[in-house]
């Protein structure tokens, strides 16, 4: 896999949102550019994703993809971690015609789900909206995570 974070960068809009498992949101290209860098700067990282949807906007300007991943990397015992999850992006067609991901993130259900019944997160979508906490049972999230 060629690890090429410029490359990849050049996929998020100047104001997308990545939303890395584990960590704050990236706001903008910069903040995603420097994500994926550190991702790549780990010599056992490797990812991989499936596309199993993918639509359009009736305008013809807003679409997405979805589907799975699957990542795995050297965990700090130096035994090899991989996730496997599923993926949402958004995107949006700019003024030149090129599609530029306006928000892109990943399920994480891996470690929490093993240890817990339930789980809290937070979240504030899109970026100035309402903030709402969110508590959910480990078997309903499962469940919303098999419709994607």
């Amino acid at each position: 896999m060629k690890k090429d974070v410029e490359a990849v960068a050049s996929f998020y809009a100047e104001d997308a949102i990545a939303y890395p498992p584990n960590e704050p949101a990236a706001v903008g290209r910069a903040a995603a550019e420097k994500v994926w860098a550190a991702y790549f700067a780990d010599p056992t990282f490797s990812i991989s994703w499936k596309t199993v949807h993918a639509g359009v906007s009736k305008s013809g300007d807003i679409g997405f993809t979805a589907g799975t991943y699957e990542d795995s990397f050297k965990g700090p015992d130096g035994k090899r971690v991989t996730e496997k999850g599923k993926y949402l992006c958004t995107w949006r067609k700019e003024k030149n015609g090129k599609w530029k991901a306006m928000a892109d993130g990943t399920s994480v259900v891996r470690s929490f789900l093993a240890s817990s019944n339930s789980f809290s997160y937070h979240t504030t979508f899109p970026p100035n909206a309402v903030s709402r906490e969110f508590t959910c049972q480990v078997g309903a999230f499962k469940t919303i995570l098999s419709t994607l």
